[in-house]
């Protein structure tokens, strides 16, 4: 492009910064941010370009780094979104680090963004990995009486919850009642109660 004389556009720059984070390149991503905003491409990134770069760094659990992509998005007048905010939750949960992953939750109460189905699921999912089924279903419990409803990302992380602590019959309880929950079943928690 740059051979060419074509210049950089907003597109081009995110389906880069997208390919870069999915492959785990967030360094060279952004490098190549740094490199375009600063003079010799793009004025400055939008909320796609941001957004790419906080879930690469929450994926490789680099948080530090999401933490600092995310400020600076701030400081340049672009506000985190529901999807950010839990990109942060699910990067801070996958680390182990649920404190923080909680005072995300606070911060983006703060700034009037409502936690959703998939804020809780990330922790949910994250409890019943590491064997801390009661606190799964706490959360399952208040996050319901809060009118957020579960979906079947929720309702197989606590199938599979409950069949790593071997309680099979309650698993497949749930399994049985999802349907009814309205969040049928789907190959995940088949492969879950199968596995």
């Amino acid at each position: 492009m740059c051979k060419r004389g074509v210049p950089f556009d907003g597109v081009t720059v995110n389906t880069v910064l997208v390919g870069l984070c999915r492959s785990g390149l967030v360094d060279e991503a952004a490098r190549l941010t740094e490199m375009l905003v600063g003079g010799r491409g793009i004025g400055s990134l939008d909320v796609v370009g941001w957004n790419a770069l906080i879930d690469g760094y929450c994926k490789v659990q680099d948080m530090a780094a999401a933490l600092a992509v995310a400020e600076r998005m701030r400081k340049q007048g672009v506000p985190l979104d529901v999807v950010r905010y839990n990109s942060l939750v699910a990067g801070f949960c996958h680390s182990g680090d649920a404190s923080a992953a909680w005072d995300v939750v606070e911060a983006m109460k703060a700034d009037g963004v409502e936690p959703n189905v998939v804020t809780y699921t990330g922790f949910i999912g994250e409890y019943c990995k590491r064997k801390g089924i009661e606190e799964a279903f706490n959360l399952y419990e208040g996050m319901v009486r809060l009118g957020v409803l579960p979906d079947v990302v929720t309702l197989s992380a606590l199938v599979d919850g409950l069949c790593r602590d071997g309680r099979f019959s309650e698993a497949y309880a749930l399994f049985r009642e999802m349907d009814n929950i309205g969040a049928p079943p789907n190959h995940v928690t088949y492969c879950t109660l199968i596995d």
